[in-house]
């Protein structure tokens, strides 16, 4: 006699692996922060210490310690090797002393970054608790670096996109041809009749590779 679908049911019920409780820790009681870009101009950073130490700074530094203090102090290290007191510049960022992550605009492009976490004291100093990687940003906009053996001659451009004779310039064949030069722009970079898109010579001569 066939199992009814109930029956079906309870034993795949059972056979389900119960929840232990063991998932993924909130924390893994270390002592770090770390950044990354979330755009050109936005970085993330997420850290995590011990409860303890808080306590341990309360007590260390008592009236002039401020629990809610927490800060991430942002140094511009572009072009730089960063050994804590050779930054280009700072800023600090108060943040929420119950936070492991923020969101910070550094205001400025293709620059490089570092950050330390701490506490700012009632009498402005930082305490120190950590440090983070070097973050070199994404670059924003288009680079300034040009590269000639991708460049066409004007009279070469102009012959690919010229409509050939005999072709009506409304008719749908001339999608066709347009895309078939669109082809040959591209196999055109590198053929041997890649020069300077301007034409003339270059004034500093040829180039040593």
């Amino acid at each position: 006699m066939s199992e009814n679908l109930s029956s079906k049911l309870e034993n795949k019920r059972k056979n389900i692996p119960q929840d232990s409780g063991l998932g993924l820790p909130s924390s893994y009681n270390d002592t770090k922060i770390a950044i990354l870009p979330k755009d050109p101009v936005t970085v993330f950073s997420y850290w995590e210490f011990p409860q303890e130490l808080r306590s341990n700074l309360g007590k260390k530094y008592g009236s002039n310690f401020d629990a809610d203090s927490l800060a991430v102090r942002v140094y511009d290290v572009t072009g730089i090797k960063f050994n804590g007191k050779n930054a280009n510049r700072y800023f600090d960022v108060l943040v929420n002393s119950k936070a492991q992550s923020w969101y910070i605009n550094v205001g400025v492009v293709n620059r490089a970054w570092c950050a330390d976490l701490g506490y700012i004291l009632k009498n402005g100093e930082f305490v120190f608790i950590t440090r983070s990687n070097v973050l070199e940003m994404p670059r924003h906009g288009i680079s300034d670096v040009t590269d000639e053996k991708w460049a066409l001659i004007q009279s070469e451009f102009e012959k690919l996109l010229a409509v050939p004779d005999g072709v009506d310039a409304n008719s749908l064949g001339v999608v066709k041809i347009m895309r078939r030069r669109r082809e040959e722009i591209m196999n055109i970079s590198s053929s041997t009749n890649i020069k300077n898109p301007t034409g003339k010579k270059d004034p500093k001569g040829p180039r040593r590779k």
